[in-house]
């Protein structure tokens, strides 16, 4: 589920390095594209259009968490259901309850600017998934308030195994935008490998029989089970998929980085706490498949 590709290895003792170094101008016009960015707050994708006798309300589903645990993947099969609908330009992450603060002109109306996200023909279902609206505090509350009846999606990843591969994706673009790390990354990765407390934020604000909690590493070892869990959930019976699409992988990340020295360490401590209170909170994970969590 979204696994990365095997990539040539960095080298030993080294700093990472991106499978391609990006040439001068690439890098030039991304230096000019987040001098442009830094001019205007950000704003949500726009909304799809609507084929004709095609029909807009509430989301049915939204994925809500986590990055790097698979999720683009798990949409994508989602997706594939014959009653499921995507609408022609639709996104699978539209960003508009983690951007609601900072637009220069919000709508007055939420309900009908966000329902407008979501066309469908008559009889299926639609939704979304933006994995960033899990931790960060604000997104949770509107979503709640604006879609109270939508099913929730929660994938997880070894907390350990995200952050690195959280950190691999940062890297990469720094490196290609020219833009250093800096410990603020670092920061930020390991504190939305913290699941207890994101969780239980979430369950403080919607029934738990409305969210569904996937672990990354089941969604890889029985893709077919787990789709059919996820498909039950939404209320959907089981169908067929297009050939090969259960074995798609997509966002190929290349290889992990080399991380600082002591860093890999400090995250395994880091995240020992909120394992143990996940643990206690979903019970039903199973803890044997987290390199983490071993020893707990």
């Amino acid at each position: 589920m979204g696994e990365s590709e095997p990539a040539p290895a960095a080298p030993a003792g080294g700093a990472w390095a991106p499978p391609r170094r990006p040439g001068r101008l690439r890098i030039a016009i991304n230096h000019a594209r987040a001098r442009l960015a830094g001019l205007k707050p950000p704003e949500p994708a726009p909304p799809p259009s609507v084929p004709e006798g095609w029909e807009i309300g509430p989301p049915d589903f939204v994925g809500i968490g986590v990055q790097r645990a698979g999720t683009s993947r798990w949409f994508r099969l989602i997706s594939a259901h014959p009653d499921v609908s995507v609408a022609p330009g639709g996104d699978k992450e539209i960003h508009f309850f983690d951007r609601l603060p900072f637009m220069r002109n919000p709508p007055a109306d939420l309900v009908a600017a966000y329902n407008r996200y979501f066309p469908r023909r008559p009889g299926t279902i639609t939704g979304e998934w933006t994995p960033c609206y899990l931790p960060e505090f604000w997104a949770l509350p509107r979503l709640v308030e604006v879609a109270p009846e939508a099913r929730l999606l929660v994938a997880l990843r070894d907390p350990v195994a995200r952050f690195e591969s959280a950190i691999a994706r940062v890297a990469r673009r720094s490196h290609e935008s020219g833009h250093p790390l800096r410990p603020y990354h670092y920061a930020v990765a390991i504190a939305r490998s913290l699941y207890a407390e994101q969780l239980e934020r979430l369950f403080a604000l919607v029934p738990r029989e409305r969210v569904l909690v996937l672990q990354f590493e089941r969604c890889v070892a029985d893709p077919e089970g787990e789709l059919r869990r996820t498909w039950e959930f939404l209320g959907l019976g089981p169908a067929p998929l297009p050939a090969g699409l259960i074995e798609e992988r997509v966002n190929r990340a290349g290889a992990e980085p080399v991380l600082p020295e002591g860093i890999a360490a400090d995250a395994r401590a880091a995240v020992r706490g909120d394992l143990r209170r996940l643990r206690e909170l979903l019970p039903e994970l199973d803890f044997g498949l987290w390199p983490s969590a071993q020893g707990l």
